[in-house]
């Protein structure tokens, strides 16, 4: 039940980084829009690159966190490779957040520190070890 209920949630937290990819709306408060990195204003970073950055990290963080959903929930893809699956995906979705970093998504930062310190510090899984 806690591995379904948490496989859910990685996976919701993979799919909310595709946002960056969406059309910003008018919304200056927006905080899924790459076009306002601080990058560019402060190293000069073609606005073309910080998205196609961007758009890389987004979707790799999206299928990083999927296959770790899966690999929780024991679907398709082996539990064995949760903590690099998850490693992998918060860390890309780290360096997403700090490309285009709004203070609204300090909670996306949480929850990735919270997935790294679980895998390197408590050596987390979500499932029995004996499990396959």
């Amino acid at each position: 039940m806690w591995t379904v209920i948490l496989g859910i949630f990685l996976l919701f937290h993979g799919l909310i980084h595709l946002a960056y990819a969406a059309p910003a709306p008018a919304d200056p408060n927006y905080p899924f829009d790459l076009n306002k990195s601080w990058l560019i204003a402060s190293t000069g970073i073609d606005v073309g690159t910080i998205r196609l950055l961007g758009m890389v990290f987004a979707a790799l963080t999206a299928i990083g966190f999927l296959l770790a959903a899966l690999a929780t929930m024991g679907i398709i893809v082996p539990q064995t490779w949760w903590q690099p699956l998850t490693v992998t995906a918060a860390l890309a979705s780290l360096v997403l957040l700090f490309l285009g970093w709004h203070n609204w998504l300090l909670l996306g930062v949480a929850i990735d520190v919270l997935l790294l310190v679980a895998v390197f510090v408590l050596h987390w899984q979500p499932f029995s070890a004996t499990v396959t």
